[in-house]
């Protein structure tokens, strides 16, 4: 009996070695497998991290400067460098002023689908970099459609202002302007206007001659409107004249540098008044203001 149990026994301790054995192994093809997991999703982290560095710095040679922004979204990295690499595949055909216009227009375009910050950011810097080819100053005609941007000149051709879409949503509104002019030495200079300018007239005082610069003026839901500048240049830096301002009424508020109109208006150099238009649904008149000069 004795026998019997020793037996019993032995057989019990191989078959817990062999079961041990056994997960032993089990184990082991359950490390490896995880191991190898873990290690083809550090090498597809690290193609991923390369594509985005890739992408990074192609929107960098476009101008992009993710210093501007709090965090950087990797997905529209991504969408904004696809984007480009097949905008700029897409353009070499185009002779240079079209190409920069078919530039500009897709990356507003797609901008305004897609709201996406870096779109906006490389679209502001790619505005400022073409504005300094000369090409941009003797041959993008003046227009008053934003196609891609709206393209004012001075009546004296010395000065061009180019002004942005809406950038913003909502009721909040937000247009970019720069303007160029020539500098005493004949080298082009490209600057940001502080404001947006929608139209340009100018006249002769005292043998100086003075710039009327008509703006967009959203300041809220109620107060919008049309604002006004009267500037002159030195070599391209303005001085504001606000002693020509006319009287202010109900319909004109003088905030800073500039006057704020209630309606739309147009400035006659000649007589050198100030008009705003008539609204017959309104029962609006035209009223009338002359500069104080």
């Amino acid at each position: 009996m004795s026998k019997i149990y020793k037996n019993i026994f032995c057989i019990s301790i191989i078959v817990l070695f062999i079961s041990c054995i056994r997960e032993q192994e089990k184990s082991s093809i359950t490390t490896d497998s995880t191991t190898l997991k873990s290690s083809k999703d550090v090498i597809n982290s690290k193609e991923k991290d390369a594509v985005f560095q890739e992408n990074l710095n192609y929107l960098r040679s476009m101008g992009y400067d993710e210093d501007n922004d709090s965090y950087i979204d990797v997905s529209a990295v991504n969408k904004a460098a696809t984007l480009f690499k097949a905008m700029n595949m897409r353009m070499t055909r185009y002779p240079a002023l079209e190409k920069i216009k078919k530039e500009l227009s897709t990356i507003q375009e797609s901008y305004s689908m897609d709201n996406n910050d870096i779109l906006r950011s490389v679209f502001i810097q790619r505005i400022k970099f073409h504005l300094s080819n000369p090409i941009t100053y003797y041959e993008w005609k003046p227009t008053q459609v934003c196609n891609p941007l709206r393209v004012l000149v001075s009546p004296d051709n010395k000065y061009k202002f180019y002004t942005t879409e809406d950038l913003c949503e909502g009721s909040a509104s937000e247009r970019v302007t720069y303007y160029q002019f020539l500098d005493s030495t004949g080298h082009l200079v490209c600057k940001e206007w502080q404001g947006n300018v929608m139209d340009v007239w100018q006249f002769n005082h005292n043998d100086t001659i003075f710039y009327v610069l008509k703006s967009e003026w959203i300041g809220g839901m109620s107060d919008v409107g049309w604002g006004m500048e009267i500037v002159s240049f030195a070599n391209g830096i303005p001085t504001y004249h606000t002693h020509f301002f006319p009287d202010m009424n109900e319909n004109t508020t003088k905030i800073g540098k500039r006057i704020r109109i209630r309606y739309d208006y147009t400035f006659h150099p000649q007589t050198l008044t100030i008009t705003t238009q008539r609204d017959i649904d309104k029962n609006r008149k035209m009223e009338e203001w002359k500069l104080k000069i």
